[in-house]
């Protein structure tokens, strides 16, 4: 009997890159997956579906528990070796949606719930200041982004900020993708970004925050925010939903949450005012 063929799997929106030919070794291992540059842009590879983004490929778990740093990766168009072994493309994941039905009441509980989650177990440097109305990082970030005016957000300052804080994704970096990625994945629309914030990325901070950023602004983050921000304007979330969230990077996924926290809050005034 034929064994049966081990499959990856790629998003939906997946990027070109993933499609073509390139040869790479292993730059960093992870718990949950491991890098690998390729033509200027960093590939995770992961067995946890709620950690794809777009530049992901989904392996199964025995794979990536074999794999070490410096190990040969081959990707052709349809097939990836891996340790001299060969998985050959299966179906693409589909993206979450948003949903276009908004329960008012419901969204304000749920964002209630993630604000005092972020107050008590948020590892992020915003996180502990979410419901802290007088706080100054809470002013700072109310004033960057004009939530509080509405009258634009000053990007030359924001601009100033971007690659500030640790990590391959840095804080400040990662805040500005939640709210981005609120704005977008919504449908609201709400913020324009200049083309010169976007074009300054690549000299300003990693590739990997410089990805997450720009497929923010396609609505597009992990899987699991994704699913995260598909019920929160409709359905019950628990904070066990939430802290699972934290466990993104070290404070990334705290980060993250805080500026979808900030934007979807000031969301709600204005749609409590309609």
């Amino acid at each position: 009997m034929k064994d049966k063929q081990d499959t990856y799997q790629l998003r939906d929106c997946a990027p070109a890159l993933l499609t073509k030919t390139h040869s790479a070794s292993v730059t960093r291992k992870y718990k949950n997956g491991f890098d690998l540059l390729v033509s200027g842009a960093v590939i995770y590879f992961t067995s946890v579906v709620e950690r794809l983004n777009p530049f992901s490929v989904l392996i199964p778990a025995t794979y990536l528990h074999s794999i070490e740093e410096g190990d040969k990766v081959e990707i052709f168009q349809n097939t990836i070796i891996l340790k001299q072994k060969e998985l050959k493309r299966g179906a693409d994941i589909t993206s979450p949606q948003s949903s276009a039905k908004i329960d008012l009441n419901l969204f304000e509980e749920n964002l209630q719930l993630l604000g005092r989650n972020l107050s008590l177990f948020g590892r992020g440097e915003y996180a502990s200041v979410v419901d802290l109305k007088n706080h100054k990082f809470a002013c700072e970030v109310n004033d960057l982004f004009a939530f509080k005016k509405n009258d634009g957000c000053k990007w030359s300052e924001i601009n100033k900020r971007v690659g500030h804080g640790q990590g391959l994704t840095p804080s400040f970096d990662d805040l500005i993708s939640g709210v981005l990625f609120a704005d977008r994945f919504s449908g609201f629309n709400s913020i324009d970004v200049p083309v010169e914030f976007v074009q300054s990325l690549n000299k300003k901070t990693t590739i990997q925050s410089c990805q997450q950023l720009k497929s923010a602004l396609k609505a597009k983050m992990n899987i699991g925010f994704e699913k995260f921000l598909e019920s929160i304007f409709c359905k019950q979330i628990k904070s066990s939903e939430i802290l699972k969230m934290f466990n993104y990077g070290h404070t990334s996924g705290a980060d993250i949450l805080s500026g979808v926290w900030f934007y979807l809050t000031n969301k709600v005034r204005i749609l409590r005012n309609i």
